[in-house]
């Protein structure tokens, strides 16, 4: 200072930031700020600076400065200011807008993973800063704090979401990698423990009922997935059935249900499942087998010990009917109740004036429907002729 041409640069410099107060101070404040690659200490990114306002410029008739300073900080610092800035007034640390996240948790009266996850998927704006240490630091402004309470209502977690639905939870799952639900937040995008899934989708498997006349055998979805055994893939073509409108849900049209507690026609979803096999080439039971043969079950079982209808050993349980077994049996055989309706006729009088024998049958091998040839009636039709 005792140097003329340095202390007349010098206070030509202070003159600048004092003329045009405090603009020109924020200017000068901002270029220290950019220029500084550490973001993670207010001491470390202003440096000189903030030792001659708080060290050297200690005394009270500076305290302008360090007004400033703190007021500039308010508006440009996006990590937080807490207790452990002692140099600054407390009214400084108690109106600092950032908070970190678990402040901002509590003070929004949701958990902490909640408020991270709203952050990572950018519905919530944050900063992150990596200390010297590696541990990152987080911080929201507060102004985010009403948006998050409101944000938190309008998401549940998956166990809430699988309870709202009357499903297990790995049904849930698999609405969510099928995309009927698409979570904000989940441990398939970006590892997450806690799953977040928009309220609204969720509302959107509530289906209202439809009122029929005669009211069928119903059944739940919630007892299809317990006892029916589904294989892969199979409650998810029966959901997109139903969103389809495939499958109409039965009751009462003016109260929604939850997906695991609508009611089904059973004979119809059995139909429906018994298609969707036979289209994808799985074997059925026997039980599917008559289904799609419209037979009752104990006359299949029957065809199927008698060797009328081929069963086959696969994976699944219990003796398997392929769809090329049943196009076999189809092929070969007729009942006596179809041929009858076929030719117009009643199946007790075909069954007196046919000279075919049949080859399964109540008086056959104690049966309980009759069963002939095909091209024995082929031939039986040609010489009659």
């Amino acid at each position: 200072m005792h140097q003329l041409d340095t202390a007349s640069v010098l206070m030509q410099q202070v003159g600048w930031l004092l003329d045009g107060w405090p603009e020109n101070f924020h200017a000068l404040l901002t270029t220290i700020h950019r220029q500084t690659a550490s973001q993670s200490s207010i001491r470390r990114t202003f440096g000189s600076l903030y030792r001659t306002l708080y060290t050297d410029l200690s005394g009270e008739c500076f305290q302008f400065l360090r007004d400033e300073f703190e007021r500039y900080l308010q508006k440009h610092w996006s990590g937080v200011v807490n207790k452990r800035h002692k140099a600054f007034k407390p009214e400084t640390v108690a109106r600092h807008p950032r908070v970190t996240l678990k402040q901002a948790a509590k003070k929004a009266g949701v958990a902490p993973s909640t408020v991270r996850h709203f952050v990572r998927a950018d519905v919530i704006a944050g900063n992150q800063i990596e200390l010297p240490s590696g541990r990152k630091l987080r911080s929201i402004d507060e102004q985010s704090l009403k948006q998050i309470a409101i944000l938190a209502k309008g998401y549940v977690t998956l166990g809430e979401a699988a309870k709202q639905l009357a499903l297990p939870e790995r049904r849930v799952r698999e609405l969510i990698s099928a995309g009927i639900l698409k979570p904000l937040v989940s441990r398939q995008l970006g590892n997450a423990a806690t799953w977040l899934i928009p309220w609204q989708q969720v509302q959107g498997l509530f289906f209202a009922g439809t009122e029929v006349s005669h009211l069928p055998l119903t059944i739940s979805v919630r007892y299809i997935l317990k006892h029916w055994h589904l294989l892969d893939g199979e409650f998810i073509n029966l959901i997109r059935a139903i969103l389809e409108c495939q499958i109409q849900p039965l009751g009462n049209p003016t109260q929604p249900v939850p997906l695991g507690s609508i009611l089904l026609a059973e004979q119809q979803t059995r139909q429906w499942r018994v298609e969707k096999r036979c289209e994808g080439g799985v074997s059925l039971s026997v039980d599917e087998a008559a289904q799609w043969l419209g037979l009752k079950q104990q006359v299949v079982y029957d065809l199927v010990k008698l060797g009328l209808l081929a069963t086959i050993k696969d994976d699944l349980p219990g003796q398997r009917v392929t769809h090329a077994g049943i196009d076999d049996f189809q092929t070969s055989y007729i009942s006596l109740a179809e041929y009858a309706k076929t030719m117009n006729r009643a199946p007790r009088w075909l069954l007196q004036t046919l000279s075919v024998r049949p080859v399964s049958g109540p008086m056959i091998d104690g049966g309980r429907q009759y069963f002939f040839r095909r091209s024995d009636l082929c031939t039986e039709r040609i010489s009659s002729r």
